[in-house]
């Protein structure tokens, strides 16, 4: 039977004066310890295991994961024993992460093994979200994309492993390329096809908070990290230098206002990829990072909500 993509669930914390709880949820790279997007191998040196239970002792209920590290806990652990390692350590909101070859005008019609393989482990695991970014680094973002109707097969794909598509404007990416995507969201009109807002990306492409709160209702996941403006422009700083939320200059507080105001209540992820934090144990890093998280949300008054 094909799962339905799920709506939103694992709640942490709440919302200032209200009782509805927010999901806090340790993205990929937050949890993986010596590995790195522009690595030579970015494959995490720690244990499926040891991941959610640091993340799951730091108060968080969601979890992200890319596929390749996914596939080799998949061969210590099965994706039953994964699976019911996450329940048992209440991570009840998965995301699963993937790079997106574009297809269209390729001689070959070779599967992508990779693409293939997430979906799998999508609908093996319950994940809620595919997460994917654009696999070429050289090209700008909509170059790398798939063309419209790939992406709406995609997403179709996506939807029948019981999950939504969400398209994450990677930091490498050219600027204004958030409001490309946005753009190819709001023409593909498909209720699953969404967004991942990174705050770093955000802040180098000064997009308004207004826009911010626009895009809400099509963003299914944020990357909270903080930084200094200097390096917003550097690839390397992008993967080396984020900082704790509330450690930097970033409009942080604004940005949480801005989407909650527009309807968004979550997950708020936590992307930290910084050679510091990858200095740190596996137990720490992740402290640090709810605990930086949990004071932002915490300290952003409730919204007014925009209006539509």
């Amino acid at each position: 039977m094909t799962r339905q993509p799920q709506d939103r669930p694992a709640r942490l914390p709440a919302v200032p004066g209200s009782s509805a709880p927010e999901p806090l949820l340790a993205a990929s790279w937050t949890s993986a310890g010596d590995a790195s997007p522009l690595g030579r191998d970015r494959l995490s040196p720690v244990s499926f295991r040891r991941r959610v239970e640091a993340a799951a002792a730091a108060g968080f209920t969601g979890m992200g994961f890319s596929s390749g590290d996914l596939e080799v806990a998949e061969a210590t652990y099965g994706v039953a024993g994964m699976a019911e390692m996450l329940r048992d350590h209440g991570i009840t909101h998965v995301e699963v992460e993937s790079t997106m070859a574009r297809r269209a005008g390729l001689a070959s019609r070779e599967p992508d093994v990779a693409w293939a393989r997430a979906l799998r482990l999508t609908e093996q695991l319950g994940a809620a979200t595919l997460k994917v970014t654009p696999r070429h680094q050289e090209w700008t973002l909509m170059e790398s994309l798939p063309s419209p109707a790939e992406l709406l097969r995609r997403t179709r794909q996506a939807e029948g492993a019981g999950a939504r598509l969400a398209i994450l404007v990677p930091a490498w990416a050219t600027e204004h390329s958030m409001r490309d995507v946005v753009g190819l969201v709001d023409r593909a009109r498909h209720p699953n096809l969404r967004l991942v807002v990174d705050s770093w990306v955000v802040e180098r492409e000064s997009v308004p908070h207004h826009a911010v709160a626009a895009m809400a209702p099509s963003v299914v996941s944020v990357e909270l990290s903080d930084g200094v403006r200097a390096s917003l422009h550097s690839r390397t700083d992008a993967v080396r230098s984020r900082r704790y939320c509330g450690e930097g200059e970033f409009h942080l507080a604004a940005l949480v206002s801005a989407l909650r105001g527009g309807g968004f209540t979550g997950p708020w992820g936590v992307q930290i990829l910084a050679d510091r934090h990858r200095s740190l144990s596996t137990e720490e890093a992740l402290r640090r990072a709810a605990v930086s998280a949990r004071t932002l949300l915490s300290s952003v008054a409730e919204p007014q909500l925009h209006a539509s």
